[in-house]
């Protein structure tokens, strides 16, 4: 991922149609947190009941995310006045995150006031980032969503698309002597093997939707020149 990432700031940073600002992640760690209580506020029950009601099993990765091991905290064991107080809680979180970001990404890429206004306008609002922590992984093992996760927490919109470039045992050799930075770390070098595809992702700022799509084409081209 991390050579695939090189390779497409090289290639946008020698291109005349786009201007690079280096972007630092800001707390996403806690996003994802934040983003886990909320996508299954009831804690899976609405899912396992239509599970029930049809006969079927959940599927894997269905089972993992709603599963209490991987929430910090699972709404079915609880009280209902508990439950009401704890999605309060990280609904608040959630605006607070809401709030917090747009400032501190724009203070964290030290951009120039005399610039802000046009970049804000245009490629500060454009991001290119890695989707998953590596390559295509195989079914059923994709139980990191960091990634993607913190645009949704955000309500940013994100495109998905193919960086040209695949994993070659030759040359992304892994560095025996680095340490996994946790156990989502260790969990993914795990599943990295040879030869599958690395994606790139793309996300723009709320509402910037149809710019976002314009924005894929031009990089996409560019990367393919």
């Amino acid at each position: 991922m991390r050579r695939a990432l090189a390779a497409t700031k090289a290639k946008l940073a020698a291109s005349p149609e786009v201007e690079i600002v280096d972007f630092a992640p800001l707390k996403h760690g806690e996003g994802y947190d934040i983003i886990r209580e909320l996508y299954f506020e009831d804690g899976g029950k609405a899912i396992r009941a239509q599970l029930a009601a049809g006969g079927e099993d959940a599927l894997v990765l269905t089972e993992w995310v709603i599963a209490p091991r991987t929430r910090r905290t699972t709404t079915l064991r609880r009280s209902g006045r508990w439950v009401r107080a704890h999605i309060r809680h990280a609904r608040l979180d959630r605006s607070s995150f809401f709030s917090f970001f747009p400032a501190a990404a724009c203070a964290a890429q030290r951009v120039p006031p005399g610039v802000l206004g046009p970049l804000a306008r245009g490629g500060l609002r454009r991001r290119a980032l890695a989707p998953f922590p590596g390559p295509a992984n195989p079914h059923d093992t994709a139980k990191y969503w960091g990634y993607t996760a913190i645009w949704n927490l955000l309500d940013y919109p994100g495109i998905v698309f193919p960086s040209g470039v695949t994993v070659d045992p030759a040359v992304d050799v892994a560095d025996a002597a680095a340490q996994p930075a946790g156990p989502a770390d260790a969990y993914n070098q795990s599943i990295c093997d040879g030869w599958r595809p690395i994606n790139l992702q793309l996300t723009a700022r709320r509402f910037d939707d149809t710019m976002l799509v314009a924005a894929q084409e031009v990089v996409e081209r560019i990367l393919k020149a």
